[in-house]
């Protein structure tokens, strides 16, 4: 019967824990997992592969049925229940991903994952093998679409599903980079398990937000993309305590603002950027 869940929030719980905002509204850069790709028709589909769109390999089967497939850079091959195939390790093989070639990261306990080859001009940046070191498929696949947006493809169905590392955390935040074409003009988050960003924008005013989830305490590093400029404020927010000013460390390079806190954050604390 899972069939019939066409959830939403699938993209939120994959990268909102890996420090990449997320909003229920249509934005640059879109996600699309599971069943719900049915529940757009032609015109969203092809509004969002003009621009950067992230699939799963359940949603990437279907707009393959809906005739898509020219556009998402991967051919589907069908979706492999555990009882049925071999898929155990997905080995990276593109230095793009952010991590070291040849990092295996697991896929052993995944319920079923999809098969997928990259078609002429798709780039494959990680490979899912066997225990023999067979391959079973793609991993990860990337491409620039003829409609002039760019579409990443996780084989695996709902890929919050995957077991969470820094490394993968790495991964996905370049292939949000990628697909959004360098043109990613909200926040990143990385120093930690679990630092979740909410991003707040106006007309001419900007707050990020973050919030530890994590028990651990953690110093964030944030990525602001987009400004040239030093965010203008930085609070720290502590449960049980008063706002205080947040001592930060900032670094401007070409096109993002990073935002280092020389002060912990502590579990369900708050560090506030404003500019």
């Amino acid at each position: 019967m899972d069939e019939l869940n066409a959830s939403s929030f699938e993209p939120g719980y994959f990268i909102l824990p890996y420090g990449v905002p997320v909003s229920a509204n249509c934005q640059k850069v879109n996600a699309i997992f599971g069943t719900l790709a049915w529940s757009f028709d032609d015109d969203e589909i092809v509004r969002m592969l003009s621009g950067g769109l992230l699939l799963d390999g359940i949603s990437a089967g279907i707009l393959s049925k809906r005739g898509f497939k020219q556009y998402i850079g991967v051919d589907f091959k069908g979706l492999i229940d555990r009882e049925k195939g071999k898929y155990s390790i997905e080995t990276v093989v593109s230095r793009k991903t952010g991590v070291k070639e040849g990092l295996s990261l697991n896929t052993n306990l995944l319920v079923r994952l999809s098969m997928l080859e990259p078609r002429k001009g798709a780039s494959e940046w990680t490979t899912i093998i066997t225990p023999e070191r067979k391959r079973f498929g793609g991993g990860i696949i990337v491409c620039k679409n003829k409609l002039g947006g760019r579409v990443a493809t996780f084989a695996a169905p709902n890929p919050a599903c995957l077991p969470s590392s820094y490394q993968r955390q790495t991964i996905t935040q370049n292939v949000i980079r990628f697909i959004s074409g360098g043109k990613f003009t909200s926040i990143m988050v990385t120093g930690g398990a679990n630092l979740l960003p909410i991003h707040f924008e106006s007309e001419d005013k900007h707050f990020a937000v973050v919030l530890n989830g994590s028990p651990d305490a953690a110093r964030p590093i944030v990525r602001v993309n987009g400004i040239k400029d030093k965010p203008a404020h930085a609070t720290l927010l502590t449960p049980l305590g008063m706002p205080v000013k947040a001592k930060v460390n900032i670094v401007c390079e070409k096109n993002a603002v990073y935002v280092t806190s020389r002060s912990e954050l502590p579990y369900l604390g708050f560090l506030v950027l404003q500019w």
